[in-house]
């Protein structure tokens, strides 16, 4: 675990969002490539998570917790399989590939572009979570690898990694946040999506849908929508809300072990930090987990709890000439009304700017510790030179 530079009267950095925050980070010990599928150690994420948690309630007090945010996907990567019709014209999804398949007949590589009627193809895909159906079968699968786990003497318990997340803060005042995933789904998955399946947890947890300017952005009359290819609020629409997740101009930590020296930001020394625009939710999170802690500096007799509370309330779904977000209105095409949720975005947008008259009197105190637990740098790091270059045009509701 890492403590994160803070800022001072000489400080030549912040983290952009909640000024003076503490922010702790840890690592999960791999990157967004690996599989966050029910492979992962229930004990290693456990003992992270539990480690946050408790810093969070060391510094701030137990009852009034603090935020763990976390930037890192839990998708499930499989093997899918589609059938070419020559009756419907095109490729159908077939099935997914189980794990003693025979699948040396199936052509892979790429797609066929004159298939036989009844080719099968096969590709890397994700398992989908756009039906009640779907994120179920995601959510037994996890119960069934653990559970058999377990059943083999090959781990302590039939609990998953997910679960971990949640015992972690079972009974405190922190909360979780999480990503709903990049994959244009129409639930979130299994992680962000864990209260529809454990309501308990629900108090302790958001996740985040990501947001961008609309196409053919105008600074003078700026409008912006929900990012239609990730994945949307859906089954977790109660504890969901949607920040800035496209081209955030973030940290980064240089790859290539041949860059030695670099005065690049965009392609610093291997292990050094670096800055470049990045997309997806794990770009909208960290803007969530800013928004809490400025609005636990500006609440100081409330709980994580309670601020998740009124942070989802006074979330803002309408552009500033007024017009709503595209995206705010549900599936089946209703618009909620304003104090509703939508299917798609959630509660809407944190709008910090609502409270900016009170927010002045406090504006020096930031006792709030942040954490961050992934693969990587959060995205909070910002130069100040940098974020201010970077932050225009975006919501004044989430510009701070």
């Amino acid at each position: 675990m890492k403590k994160a530079k803070r800022l001072t009267s000489r400080a030549t950095e912040f983290h952009g969002v909640s000024w003076g925050s503490d922010i702790l980070s840890g690592n999960t010990g791999a990157t967004d490539n690996n599989n966050y599928g029910p492979y992962q150690d229930h004990d290693f994420f456990y003992a992270g998570w539990k480690a946050m948690a408790d810093t969070i309630n060391e510094a701030n007090g137990a009852e009034r917790g603090g935020v763990i945010n976390n930037s890192w996907g839990t998708n499930i990567r499989t093997k899918e399989v589609y059938k070419y019709s020559a009756e419907k014209g095109g490729w159908v999804w077939d099935h997914y590939v189980t794990p003693d398949e025979d699948t040396s007949k199936y052509t892979t590589g790429d797609v066929p572009d004159n298939p036989a009627d009844g080719e099968i193809y096969m590709q890397t895909g994700h398992l989908a979570a756009n039906t009640v159906q779907e994120s179920e079968y995601e959510y037994f699968y996890f119960k069934k690898v653990y559970g058999e786990k377990f059943a083999a003497g090959k781990a302590n318990s039939d609990k998953s990694f997910v679960d971990a997340a949640w015992e972690a803060v079972k009974g405190t005042k922190v909360v979780q946040i999480f990503t709903t995933g990049n994959r244009n789904m129409g639930n979130p998955f299994y992680r962000p999506l864990y209260p529809y399946f454990n309501p308990e947890a629900e108090k302790n947890w958001i996740a985040v849908a990501g947001l961008r300017k609309v196409s053919g952005f105008d600074p003078a009359n700026p409008k912006y929508e929900l990012c239609d290819g990730w994945n949307e609020a859906g089954l977790g629409k109660y504890w969901t809300v949607a920040a800035p997740g496209s081209g955030i101009y973030s940290t980064i930590v240089g790859k290539n072990p041949s860059v030695t020296e670099s005065d690049d930001p965009a392609n610093p020394a291997f292990g050094e930090p670096g800055y470049a625009n990045k997309s997806g939710t794990s770009m909208s999170a960290p803007h969530v987990a800013g928004a809490m802690g400025v609005l636990m500096s500006r609440y100081q007799d409330m709980n994580a709890i309670q601020v998740r509370d009124v942070m989802f309330t006074t979330a803002n779904h309408y552009n500033p000439d007024g017009s709503p977000m595209e995206g705010w209105n549900n599936v089946d095409g209703t618009k909620p009304a304003d104090g509703q949720v939508s299917d798609r975005m959630g509660w809407g947008v944190p709008d910090l700017m609502a409270r900016a008259s009170s927010l002045a009197s406090s504006i020096t105190t930031w006792p709030t510790p942040v954490l961050t637990f992934g693969p990587t740098i959060s995205p909070m790091s910002l130069s100040t030179s940098a974020w201010k270059k970077k932050r225009h045009g975006w919501p004044t509701m989430i510009r701070i």
